[in-house]
């Protein structure tokens, strides 16, 4: 009879796994990528346009008016991309949201720069990923939020629905060899990009998913390791899209 009843709750327990698997999905729009590589120093001097076409890292089509090059800093703007040189970094930006339209310009760019200058002191990488979440319509912002998000801790100490309260979320995970970081915060009135906003313009509020992948580079062959690490740029991708399309709505 014991058996019995365990089985029944078990039973129980897979149907309920199996609907919370089968939410409807709510609204998820990616709103920008980036990779960061953290150096020691860097010699901006050396990133001049000629240099970085010389080296098949740009392309003369990808050069505009819009280049910025002072002794602090260098600004390249892309169809596709951002570059960024600091004394103390190097940084790509991706508006668009298809992995594949991201995945040449950063090994050609970044992965050019590591493999032209292959003794720059390096300290770090990390892959920045960035979603706007909304419930599916129907469900009102605060109750899907303090569903979903609040712990009974969070909800005691605001006191209750009459506060208004909002909810957010934190974790962390080894993912390819990195430390995983995601933090989920509710926010409303964002300026973000055009089509963001068109994708959000029913909701009022929303989830701001935070996702940044790192790792300390190698100090002995720290460029090498870099370039180990921007191998798995689709893969990152993927692990944090199917993150964001398991929320329910």
């Amino acid at each position: 009879m014991v058996s019995n009843l365990f089985a029944a709750i078990l039973s129980k327990r897979t149907l309920m796994t199996e609907k919370k698997v089968n939410f409807p999905k709510c609204v998820a729009v990616s709103a920008g990528k980036s990779v960061v590589i953290v150096a020691n120093e860097l010699n901006l001097s050396i990133f001049k346009p000629v240099w970085l076409c010389q080296f098949d890292i740009l392309k003369p089509e990808e050069l505009s008016e819009g280049i910025l090059i002072s002794p602090a800093a260098i600004q390249i703007p892309g169809p596709t991309f951002q570059l960024v040189i600091l004394p103390n970094r190097l940084q790509m930006t991706f508006p668009s949201s298809d992995v594949d339209a991201t995945t040449e310009p950063l090994n050609r760019v970044l992965g050019g720069i590591l493999r032209a200058l292959p003794h720059t002191p390096l300290v770090g990488l990390g892959m920045n990923l960035d979603f706007f979440v909304a419930p599916a319509a129907g469900n009102t912002f605060e109750e899907w939020n303090a569903e979903h998000f609040a712990s009974k801790v969070a909800f005691g100490v605001c006191g209750g629905a009459e506060t208004r309260p909002r909810f957010g979320s934190y974790f962390s995970m080894q993912v390819e060899g990195m430390r995983l970081k995601v933090d989920a915060k509710p926010v409303s009135g964002v300026q973000a990009s055009p089509q963001v906003v068109k994708a959000l313009e029913a909701a009022s509020e929303w989830m701001h998913f935070g996702f940044n992948y790192h790792h300390d580079l190698d100090q002995n062959a720290s460029t090498k390791h870099a370039l180990e690490l921007l191998s798995k740029w689709s893969a990152v991708v993927s692990h944090a899209r199917s993150i964001v399309s398991q929320l329910p709505a």
